[in-house]
């Protein structure tokens, strides 16, 4: 019994999840598979659901699967559990190797991605153009000039467009983010526009 009704896991929770849900009968609960075996233990301790605690709160699944899938841990982990999985089919192959490979990886295309963000800001800021919008929510029919610049550059670049469609709390697109880079881009590139 869970807020006023009965509630319990279903086989739908599978769904698009085979690969890192297990559920415990035992427990009634699931875990994120990958996550319990592959999570770094400096970021352990601070999580709960999931991972360090079963999850059994079923009205909430899709919202806490959703917020899971876009944390940097969970993505680490996904990384992780390849280059484990690769190392037992191919014995050869050393994990740190893959693992360096996967973060280099991910580097080039996280520094990809910041120089269209970083470009938006310049180009706005030498425009004299206002970034933000009076209201950025995802519905909103004009977010700001920011946003839909992006969007738009979106339109030509997969990455961009995938990392901005995601889940993941860390895109640079906020507030706090624009304001960052004006003030560490500002004085080269924006005030020497003449």
């Amino acid at each position: 019994m869970q807020d006023g009704c009965n509630r319990s896991f279903k086989q739908d929770y599978f769904i698009g999840n085979e690969a890192w849900l297990a559920y415990s009968p035992h427990l009634d609960a699931a875990f994120r598979i990958r996550c319990v075996l592959f999570v770094d233990s400096s970021t352990r301790h601070n999580l709960q659901a999931l991972i360090n605690k079963p999850f059994n709160r079923w009205s909430r699944v899709t919202n806490v699967i959703k917020d899971h899938a876009g944390k940097c841990y969970h993505i680490d982990t996904i990384t992780k559990a390849k280059a484990f999985k690769q190392t037992i089919e191919k014995p050869g192959t050393k994990i740190s190797n893959k693992m360096d490979e996967q973060k280099i990886q991910n580097i080039e295309a996280n520094r990809a991605l910041l120089s269209h963000i970083i470009c938006a800001v310049i180009y706005l800021t030498k425009q004299g153009l206002a970034l933000r919008g009076s209201n950025e929510s995802q519905d909103s029919a004009n977010r700001g000039n920011f946003l839909e610049l992006l969007h738009t550059l979106a339109l030509y670049s997969p990455p961009l467009k995938e990392h901005l469609e995601s889940h993941s709390n860390v895109k640079y697109t906020s507030a706090l983010s624009q304001n960052e880079l004006i003030q560490v881009i500002g004085p080269d590139c924006v005030r020497n526009t003449g």
